[in-house]
């Protein structure tokens, strides 16, 4: 049994995450940059899709990351939808976590196959204040670093927003 004084309001709001446009803030983590021996990513933007070509994967799953700054508004619960491919399956962490900190509000799993596929995850907390955020995708493993070359695209991010009163 839940008690409370919140209710979760029936309407829910979405945006899409552009991928053009000065809103948001997408960058790439290569770990070579700090002088680790693997770990080369490139990011562009073409045909309303944003791709992340992977040259050189890293053993740890920090070395290739692909991130997002945005900011979430307080009282409302997030559902992130992200729809994607690969030139061949490859696997990532997917996390939104405050930006400035550790403490992930959604940690789960992403399997892209060559195939496009949507995947949904959902928040279970609500913010108190409007928050900063990172939307990381992190791609490093064992597996990928003897993969050679592959690359992500991501057609869509929709995040939907149901707000509590």
């Amino acid at each position: 049994t839940v008690e409370g004084d919140k209710e979760t309001v029936k309407t829910t709001d979405s945006f899409s995450v552009p991928f053009t446009g000065d809103d948001y803030s997408w960058g790439t983590f290569n770990a070579t940059d700090e002088e680790n021996e693997l770990g080369v990513g490139t990011i562009w933007i073409e045909n309303g899709s944003l791709f992340y070509r992977i040259d050189q994967g890293g053993v740890t799953d920090w070395h290739n990351k692909l991130y997002l700054n945005l900011t979430l508004p307080a009282d409302s619960y997030f559902t992130v939808e992200i729809t994607g491919k690969a030139t061949k399956p490859v696997s990532c962490g997917f996390f939104l976590n405050p930006s400035g900190s550790w403490d992930p509000r959604v940690s789960e799993g992403i399997d892209f196959t060559t195939e496009e596929k949507t995947f949904s995850f959902d928040t279970t907390d609500t913010l108190i204040l409007d928050m900063p955020f990172e939307m990381l995708f992190q791609f490093g493993s064992a597996d990928l670093a003897s993969m050679g070359e592959v690359t992500v695209e991501i057609s869509n991010i929709t995040i939907w927003q149901r707000t509590v009163s």
